[in-house]
């Protein structure tokens, strides 16, 4: 008898929030923005995922409404710890960007998406698109990286400004 494989960890409450993700490519509804879903380490049983996926990642494509920006799409990994919801997703660009809201290591740095401040564990995957199109947007020098060379060097209120 064939071994069955690992099933992924997708929950019922998360599988709803990945369709609702999918069905932004036929008629986006972000407030702001658009979000393309490209594809997610959840449609591979575990034990089958190929070897440059990482577990529980959600991948698409971002474009943002700021004159910055809105001629680009934006890939994004969405990184879902196991605690999720309870935890924030991690949100890395993997299209790098000079922003003053995206550390060197390119994770999105606003407090909404921080567990220590101010996510809310009843948040969804829209929101949280929502909430980064936001903080790409409109970048806010409260939500500036710390301890980093961007800062160190010289992102000043002025810049953010600027960006808006």
């Amino acid at each position: 008898m064939a071994e069955a494989a690992a099933p992924s960890p997708l929950n019922k409450k998360l599988w709803t929030e990945l369709s609702k993700v999918k069905l932004l490519n036929e008629d986006s509804n972000l407030k702001q923005g658009k979000f393309f879903y490209e594809n997610s380490s959840f449609e591979y049983p575990q034990d089958e995922l190929p070897e440059n996926y990482a577990q529980n990642v959600i991948v698409g494509r971002l474009w943002l409404t700021s004159n910055i920006y809105k001629n680009h799409a934006l890939k994004i990994e969405i990184h879902l710890p196991p605690g999720y919801p309870m935890k924030p997703p991690e949100v890395v660009l993997v299209t790098p960007i000079y922003h003053p809201n995206v550390d060197e290591k390119n994770r999105i740095c606003d407090h909404r998406l921080n567990a220590s401040e101010s996510w809310n564990n009843k948040s969804t995957l829209i929101d949280v698109l929502e909430i980064i199109v936001d903080a790409l947007d409109n970048p806010k020098p409260e939500n500036m990286p710390t301890n980093t060379d961007r800062q160190r060097t010289g992102s000043t209120i002025s810049e953010v400004e600027d960006m808006r």
